[in-house]
């Protein structure tokens, strides 16, 4: 726990520990027993003639030029250690600050609210390194952390808008980190995500804001590419990007309104004692390809092995002669995994049941060393896919997770 002596502020740069939590404090604090009470206005009900707007030019209001809409509610979503968060704290920072986001300019700048759920305590070291990496000042803009608890039920929504009510922030942004930690009810239920997005939608429109909820895909192969739970969660949002590790982009599932902008490389960066998101551009569909499991790359070896277009069963049969699970069911386990990976990723093609290796297979091109620096990500495991060289800070360990 970190005690702050009475009268003492501390500064981001020397104590970012005692600054987020002098933050939070501030954020959490109860209103002046002589101020008066805080009421959420009911937006009134006004009706437009569709025949006098029609024809007038559709004017976007974006948060971010051409990626991200204000005064909307949208998701980041990816498996753990994709870099969720770093990507939205480099959003955050961007807002803040009035700087670009991925080459984008920000065309509303405010103050940001960071709901800091899951890895709290890493968030300033994030948000330190980040500003260096832009070169920025942290102190041109306003990030305000707080780390709860919130469930975003009825009486925790109506606490949250009362606290930064009380605080006096306007916020342009707000960041929900991440949805598992705000949640109060079963994710695949309809009626408990919908009850979420309600709440959502009640901060949203109290305070004109954008929101970002940061959430994670599913486990298994046919759900790695979208956000876990219900349907509900993508129908209600404005726009879902996918933080995809395997392939190292950023991709816009969806755009409710505006044209999706098309997929951008990334990569994570170390940057003095954590890591920063680094945007490298549009991603190419033949510079490198997507990174492959052992089963994926097993599934590829095996099917480049025998003549091509072939057939499903001759495929799995040279698959189960080549794999070292221990079991029929494991094999065919192990196949399915790799086949429905394989086609999420675009390296086969499949046409009646014969499958070939698509243009985009770069399996014989080398993957470059890597060189890890220990910071906090969504779990501190990395999973690796290329030699690596590790480097820890303050005696922590990392754990790597060799797929290849």
């Amino acid at each position: 726990m970190t005690y702050l002596p009475p009268g003492y502020t501390p500064d981001f740069e020397t104590d970012p520990e005692g600054f987020a939590v002098h933050q939070a404090m501030q954020l959490s604090a109860p209103p002046d027993d002589h101020a008066a009470p805080v009421k959420s206005e009911r937006r009134k009900l006004a009706f437009t003639d569709l025949a006098e707007t029609i024809d007038s030019p559709v004017i976007f209001d974006w948060l971010i030029d051409e990626l991200i809409e204000a005064e909307t509610t949208g998701a980041i979503f990816g498996a753990s250690t994709a870099g969720k968060s770093f990507f939205a704290v480099d959003l955050a920072a961007a807002v803040a600050t009035g700087g670009e986001f991925l080459g984008h300019r920000v065309m509303k700048q405010g103050p940001v609210i960071y709901l800091a759920l899951e890895g709290a305590r890493g968030i300033p070291r994030r948000f330190k390194a980040c500003y260096a990496h832009r070169g920025e000042d942290y102190q041109t803009g306003q990030v305000f952390c707080c780390s709860g608890p919130l469930t975003f039920d009825r009486a925790s929504t109506a606490e949250l808008i009362g606290a930064i009510e009380a605080a006096s922030i306007p916020p342009v942004l707000i960041v929900i980190d991440t949805l598992a930690r705000s949640f109060a009810g079963n994710e695949n239920d309809a009626g408990d995500m919908m009850r979420f997005i309600n709440s959502v939608d009640e901060i949203r429109n109290h305070f004109t804001a954008t929101m970002l909820i940061i959430h994670h895909t599913g486990h298994g192969a046919e759900t790695s590419g979208r956000a876990r739970g219900s349907s509900t969660f993508r129908a209600a949002m404005d726009f879902e990007i996918l933080i995809d590790k395997n392939a190292n982009t950023v991709t816009f599932t969806k755009m409710k309104d505006a044209e999706t902008p098309p997929p951008m490389s990334y990569r994570l960066e170390s940057h003095e004692d954590s890591a920063v998101f680094v945007c490298d551009g549009t991603a190419s569909p033949h510079a490198g390809g997507p990174r492959l499991s052992a089963g994926e790359q097993l599934g590829i070896d095996t099917l480049a092995s025998i003549p091509q277009p072939a057939h499903l069963d001759d495929w799995r049969q040279a698959f189960y002669a080549r794999s070292t699970a221990d079991s029929l069911d494991g094999k065919r386990q192990a196949f399915h995994r790799a086949r429905t990976g394989l086609q999420h990723k675009g390296t086969i093609t499949v046409n009646d049941d014969h499958y070939s290796l698509s243009e985009r297979d770069n399996r014989d091109t080398p993957i470059p060393p890597v060189t890890l620096s220990r910071y906090d990500s969504d779990r501190d495991a990395v999973t690796c896919h290329a030699p690596v060289t590790v480097v820890t800070h303050d005696d922590d360990l990392l754990n790597v997770d060799f797929e290849r």
